[in-house]
């Protein structure tokens, strides 16, 4: 019987839907399905794959909405329960709240109107110990989040939360957000606690509830009582120091500086410990530390708000250096400039911050002035948020995050060149070095703009993740896989990092499941065993090969900006799976590329990192980049090996996107063609039809504007492409690809 794994997400009536699986063998039929169990249409396949893992049909002219599909091969009806348009809750911004809290709920199909039905979503919070839900009409919402406010009146304790678009069929159901988007071994329904409100102003302005965790009813004054003096000469160590450690023995506090200039050598953050300014601008600490953080928090509950830091001018610039660094474990920086200029500006090694703990981390308000190559992270596992906060590159790596559930919201980056800079970027998902995957993130609402200096200058990226073992897959169970080390990485790994595995090849292809467990069977080449869960839906066969390696998945990009780059506006780097980037405004960028990364070379270096399932939506490209005078949509499989290894992008859909190259229409993309959206395949091998590189891609409802080809396909394999909107536009497609479908295009 046919299964299905992933379908595609708001496919308004006439558009097309994918279905991904397996067994969709001969000519499918998918029937759509009213929540009453009565049959609205019945739709044969516009597109199929001779092996099964996919095919495609038509959305019938029926009320938008979400229905229930079953899908017919030559044995039978599926009898699994599948939907396409159904409301998808993934993740809550907050796992606690109190009256007037603004919460994210996060997900997928949250907003009828993106499949041409009515905006009506609704969201309700039910009593874990029983009781009447109570409904919560949104203050905003678009297709990947809900905002609404914790209301009040709601007694403590723990609600479940709903969501429910109100869209026909079952688009009318109220659906329990849970843990399955974390592909966990047990799914469980998330729980909302709710508390009381914080009194102290500065605790209500963080807007998270775990603000209540801190005593801000203790307050010490630095100058005041313990002697401080703040007049720019002083060394002012001893005195702020005492008032933290006495404020950390006796359970936290805030430490209350007025404004001054405070010069310190070293501080240290014991638990609890608040410092807090009188004025951002007029109250500011000047470490003379370098060599290591000149700020340093240890244990848990930590803050620093309301001030300025910066380095005294004696201090050196070439000592590797960090203005705060120690334990992340509800550490929150609120209205904090961080200035790493010199006058005159010169190049220095020191970065703002890294820092590395479980979570939470707020960074909100605060300002960055960086002249570094450093490279600054928040190696934080768990729930960051960084939002409202400017960004002001003169060199340096961008703002690099490796965490579970980020949230990256609102903020300005724009990149001052200096005569020295080496390198730049911008806002990125950073590796998976880590040591764990990055699930979940929304980044909305940002502008990135200026970023033509030198190195990359991605304005947005999900960077390269970190890559494992690749290979042959011997045998399989429902929660197991034996895979041959034909591609390793980093096969040490194993044992420290947490892993996923995704089907690049035959049977079960795309699935993805985290590994539980692992041993190493032995062998020339060694060949180890994953557990996996939850188990697979279809056990990989030995025509099987599969990646491990720690990805990006489930990391939404919406709502972005971004201004004069010579590179992309966003590039999804290897390792990235279920990933959308909708609604973009990019100007004078390279555009936008999809790139999987698999490789090995003789002096022992690979990668084996795929890009499955990613999503480019409703986003505007105009202009051309400053430096290579050009623009356009790239989907990229670098291919560097004499082997097969299987496929590097899957099921990539480009849907309802605006392209006008008027500035760049006959130029050649870097990469690839002289079209709007090309392929490019970087071989060491010679591409068959059934060895494909790239493959299922999907093309839908997009205007190209003023190029002079459309879409120049290089060696993809089953390519489709569906009402496209051409104008000046003289070739539309240049075809060089395998079973490419061309559907009825504008």
């Amino acid at each position: 019987m046919p299964v299905v794994f992933k379908v595609s997400e708001g496919v308004r009536p006439n558009s097309i839907v994918s279905l991904y699986g397996e067994y969709l063998t001969g000519t499918p039929s998918v029937r759509f399905l009213r929540a009453d169990g009565s049959v609205a249409a019945t739709q044969s396949a516009v597109q199929t794959d001779p092996n099964g893992h996919f095919c495609r049909v038509v959305f019938p002219a029926i009320a938008p909405g979400a229905y229930r599909l079953s899908v017919r091969n030559d044995a039978g009806w599926s009898t699994r329960d599948l939907y396409v348009n159904r409301v998808d809750p993934r993740w809550l911004s907050e796992e606690r709240a109190y009256p007037g809290l603004q919460i994210k709920l996060l997900g997928r199909n949250l907003d009828a109107a993106e499949c041409n039905g009515a905006r009506g979503t609704e969201v309700r919070l039910v009593p874990v110990v029983g009781g009447a839900p109570v409904a919560i009409v949104p203050v905003a919402v678009n297709p990947y989040c809900v905002d609404f406010s914790a209301p009040a009146g709601l007694p403590p304790g723990g609600y479940y939360v709903e969501v429910c678009v109100h869209s026909a069929e079952h688009g009318r159901d109220w659906v329990r957000l849970d843990n399955h988007s974390e592909f966990p071994g047990v799914v469980h329904d998330a729980v909302l606690q709710m508390e009381p409100a914080p009194t102290d102003p500065t605790a209500l302005a963080l807007n998270v509830a775990w603000a209540n965790d801190f005593n801000w009813a203790k307050v010490i004054d630095a100058k005041r009582d313990y002697h401080a003096r703040g007049d720019g000469s002083a060394d002012d160590t001893q005195a702020i120091q005492r008032a933290l450690d006495d404020a950390a023995a006796s359970g936290g506090g805030v430490i209350q500086l007025l404004n001054g200039v405070y010069k310190v050598d070293r501080l240290v953050l014991g638990s609890g410990c608040v410092l807090r300014g009188e004025n951002r601008d007029r109250t500011i600490i000047m470490p003379s530390r370098t060599g290591g953080e000149a700020i340093a928090t240890k244990g848990g509950r930590h803050g620093i708000s309301s001030l300025t830091l910066r380095y005294q001018p004696e201090a050196s610039n070439d000592v590797q250096s960090t203005l705060l660094g120690g334990d992340a474990n509800h550490l929150f920086l609120y209205h904090v400039t961080f200035d790493l200029l010199r006058n005159p500006d010169v190049p220095v090694q020191h970065s703002p911050y890294y820092v590395s703990g479980p979570g939470p981390m707020l960074v909100t308000g605060c300002r960055f002035f960086i002249s570094s190559r450093n490279l600054w992270n928040h190696g934080v596992r768990n729930r960051v948020t960084f939002r409202d906060n400017l960004v002001d590159m003169h060199d340096g790596l961008g703002l690099c995050m490796s965490s579970e559930k980020l949230l990256v919201l609102n903020n300005e980056l724009v990149f001052h060149a200096a005569p020295y800079a080496g390198q730049m970027n911008g806002f990125f998902l950073n590796e998976g070095w880590m040591g764990w995957n990055i699930y979940n993130a929304y980044i909305a609402d940002n502008l990135a703009h200026d970023l033509n200096g030198p190195g990359d200058c991605q304005p947005y990226a999900a960077d390269s993740a970190w890559s494992c073992l690749a290979g042959a897959v011997t045998a399989a169970s429902s929660e197991t896989v034996d895979v041959r080390a034909d591609v390793s990485a980093d096969f040490k790994g194993l044992a420290t990092h947490e892993i996923e595995l995704i089907v690049v090849q035959g049977k079960g292809l795309g699935q993805l499941r985290r590994m539980t467990a692992q041993r190493n069977l032995g062998r020339n080449p060694a060949v180890v065993r994953f557990t996996v869960c939850p188990p697979w839906d279809v056990p990989p066969g030995t025509n099987s090969m599969v990646s491990a390696g720690s990805w990006h998945v489930n990391n939404v990009f919406y709502h972005n900006t971004a201004r004069g780059s010579k590179s992309p506006y966003n590039m999804y780097y290897g390792g990235c799976y279920d990933c959308v980037d909708a609604e973009a405004l990019s100007r004078d960028t390279e555009g936008w590329n999809n790139w999987g990364r698999i490789g090995e070379f003789p002096n022992g270096g690979a990668w084996h990192c795929p890009v499955y399932f990613n999503q480019l939506k409703r986003s505007t490209f105009t202009g051309v980049a400053p430096k290579y005078a050009t623009m356009g949509i790239t989907l990229r499989v670098e291919n560097e090996t004499v082997h097969y290894r299987g496929i590097g992008d899957y099921g990539t859909e480009i849907r309802d996107n605006v392209i006008d190259r008027s500035a760049c229409s006959n130029q050649t993309q870097r990469l690839a063609g002289n079209a709007a959206i090309a392929t490019f395949n970087q071989n060491w091998m010679k591409t068959a039809a059934n060895a494909p590189l790239t493959f299922a891609t999907l093309c839908e409802g997009n205007t190209i504007r003023n190029s002079a080809v459309g879409f120049d396909l290089n060696k993809t394999y089953s390519f489709a492409i569906h009402g496209t909107t051409y104008e000046n536009c003289p070739k539309p497609v240049n075809d060089h690809g395998f079973n490419t479908v061309l559907l009825e295009s504008k």
